[in-house]
């Protein structure tokens, strides 16, 4: 690392002094800005930041141009000179910026590699074989009614004329839980069955949304924390690939951020499975104005008619 003469300090010192006096007269701080962007490029090095390539050093500045507005504004005077604090933030920002490139490049390489396993499954099931590869998230499930399953719903609630709200009590209350999963589609089909309108029915869901907004939120930071511990898990997977044999500590540390990565995507892969995201049949019960009891005994009723077996609720 070259270090600065006196004289080049003293330089530095006045340069940017001057672009900091221009950036405090508001009409000059575009300028201010401009004259330590073309300062900073031919002269980023004594800054202490040395980029390796003109490539590099044109991404770095690029992406710091924004950011120079801010970092002149946030300087106390009463902390420092201009030029130290001008060199200790340009210090943490290139800090930054690498961090930032590495954490684009394992996205990249999780998501080719993830592209290439999807290849390599359709490959295999076409030439007749099982392929098994796990990914971060399980599908949403869909949500339809089978003509079988009608069948049975009807048969077994009898529902015929004098049932008939009954029925359509069911029906909303299995919408009103399945509120995060309901696309517009089985929404009409619903409502025509039903026989009521398609506006009644989506703002009955829509109000269940908003009725579970906490539970809600705690699925979605699940979900956040699931993508996030399956992206190091697939980041360490990667690198074990690349790792040198004779790195032993090297090789130590991946597989024990590995595992301790794929337990914790696990793990709160199984959580978001088993995790009710609707509304509880307390909340689901205040919604549709009937007694709590009532959900439970009617979600039971439809669990039999679908599965033949009751199933409890929560």
């Amino acid at each position: 690392m070259k270090k600065l003469t006196l004289t080049e300090e003293r330089m530095q010192a006045d340069i940017v002094e001057t672009i900091l006096t221009d950036f405090l007269r508001t009409e000059k701080q575009k300028k201010a800005i401009d004259t330590l962007f073309q300062y900073l490029y031919f002269n980023l090095g004594e800054f202490g930041v040395y980029c390796g390539s003109e490539d590099m050093r044109s991404d770095f500045l690029l992406w710091l141009y924004p950011k120079l507005d801010t970092i002149i504004g946030d300087y106390n005077p009463d902390r420092s000179i201009f030029s130290t604090y001008l060199r200790m933030s340009l210090t943490y920002s290139w800090k930054l910026f690498l961090r930032r490139n590495r954490e684009q490049a394992t996205y990249a390489d999780v998501a080719q590699d993830d592209q290439q396993q999807i290849v390599k499954m359709k490959q295999d099931e076409q030439d007749g074989l099982q392929s098994y590869e796990l990914y971060a998230a399980s599908p949403p499930p869909s949500y339809t009614v089978l003509p079988e399953k009608a069948q049975s719903i009807q048969k077994t609630i009898r529902w015929e004329i004098k049932r008939k709200n009954i029925y359509t009590r069911y029906f909303l209350e299995l919408l009103c839980k399945s509120c995060f999963y309901i696309n517009e589609h089985l929404l009409q089909t619903v409502a025509g069955h039903l026989g009521i309108s398609v506006r009644k029915v989506r703002l009955l869901i829509e109000e269940a949304k908003e009725l579970t907004d906490k539970r809600n939120g705690v699925y979605n930071e699940w979900v956040a924390k699931r993508d996030f511990y399956y992206v190091r898990y697939k980041s360490a997977t990667l690198q074990l690939r690349k790792v040198d044999e004779a790195h032993a500590s090297v090789i130590k540390r991946l597989k024990n951020r590995q595992a301790y990565s794929y337990a914790r995507w696990q793990g709160y892969l199984k959580r978001i499975q088993e995790y009710t995201r609707g509304p509880s049949n307390r909340v689901l019960a205040q919604q549709l104005g009937v007694s709590r009891a009532t959900v439970n005994s009617d979600l039971v009723e439809l669990k039999k008619a679908c599965y033949g077996k009751p199933c409890t609720y929560t």
